[in-house]
């Protein structure tokens, strides 16, 4: 009898082993979400993931929905040692921009994926069966080296003019059109410091993704600095000379120029210099302008500091667009 119990609790006990290496083996479907990350990039060129309408993401990832497959074993320990996010990298598919700049690609995630989907250790994975979406969107951009000037600001963000500076001018990897600056952002600790004696302080160039950071040596100007507002700001119009006699520059509502009122800063004698200038404001009008069939315009002025003014700091500067028009002055 003993012996009958005992074989019926090994055929059990065998029959339950067997069952759950079964369930194990059996192929099962899941969906997970995965993060694909852009990897450190070369020098010269940016890459920046789109979303279907094409418009830039600000996120170096981008999170796609796997519907994975294999036995039921295998999905415990892919989920168990899940890497959440996989870099891809870019170069296995072509970084040659040819003679453009900027180019869009689509790059299948199957391809990116190689079909499977990895656990952390690499020691499992599983099927990709679909992605969605099925291709990631992306932008090359090329970044070619420019010589950028090194700006100062304060925690106000307004530009310091300082005593000295060095370098003056970094060159960096930069994309064309980016606005060619390597900013210095000074604590309040620092630029009293910087007063006193020169100073080491950090300059950044910023791209998406990517901060470069470069030393430089830097020295503020002592002494107390005037504050002063120019109400009615001159402003010069700046029209090449070949439309001169043809056309005039229409402002459609002169009280446009209220929002330019200047609010200064400076020594006493370079603020008496720029306060009394012929010109603070630029409006700039171009020979391509006339290529516009409505010669209607939306410009921001520009503002006039030629080194001469010395050490003038802007306070609120603007970049309001003017409404204005060109008028073609009938022959005589």
């Amino acid at each position: 009898m003993k012996a009958q119990v005992k074989t019926v609790l090994i055929v059990i006990l065998l029959s339950c082993l067997i069952w759950v290496f079964a369930e194990r083996e059996s192929t099962q479907n899941t969906d997970v979400e995965l993060a694909i990350e852009l990897p450190t990039q070369p020098d010269n060129l940016l890459v920046q993931f789109l979303d279907e309408q094409g418009n830039l993401i600000p996120d170096s990832h981008k999170t796609v929905k796997l519907t994975v497959e294999g036995p039921t074993r295998r999905i415990l320990e892919v989920s168990e040692k899940y890497i959440t996010s996989k870099i891809i990298d870019i170069t296995r598919f072509g970084t040659d921009l040819g003679s453009t700049h900027t180019q869009n690609r689509w790059i299948q995630i199957m391809a990116v994926l190689e079909g499977k989907l990895d656990s952390r250790d690499g020691k499992s994975y599983l099927q990709v069966v679909s992605t969605k979406p099925e291709s990631l969107h992306l932008r090359l951009t090329r970044l070619t080296q420019q010589p950028l000037s090194v700006k100062v600001y304060d925690q106000d963000n307004i530009e310091l003019i300082p005593q000295s500076v060095s370098p003056t001018t970094i060159n960096a990897y930069v994309p064309d059109g980016q606005p060619a600056e390597a900013r210095i952002n000074l604590t309040e600790a620092q630029r009293s410091q910087a007063v006193q004696a020169e100073i080491a302080v950090i300059a950044r160039v910023t791209l998406p993704h990517r901060v470069s950071e470069f030393p430089v040596r830097l020295k503020l100007h002592k002494g107390e600095l005037l504050k002063s507002d120019i109400r009615s700001p001159r402003l010069v119009i700046n029209k090449p000379y070949s439309m001169e006699g043809k056309y005039n520059v229409v402002i459609g509502d002169i009280t446009q120029l209220d929002d330019y009122k200047i609010q200064c800063r400076g020594t006493p004698e370079d603020m008496e210099k720029y306060i009394n200038s012929d010109v603070h404001l630029i409006l700039k009008i171009s020979e391509d302008d006339l290529k516009i069939p409505s010669l209607k315009f939306n410009r921001p002025l520009i503002y006039y500091l030629p080194d001469e003014h010395g050490r003038i700091e802007i306070t609120n500067k603007k970049d309001t667009p003017i409404a204005f028009h060109l008028k073609k002055i009938p022959e005589k």
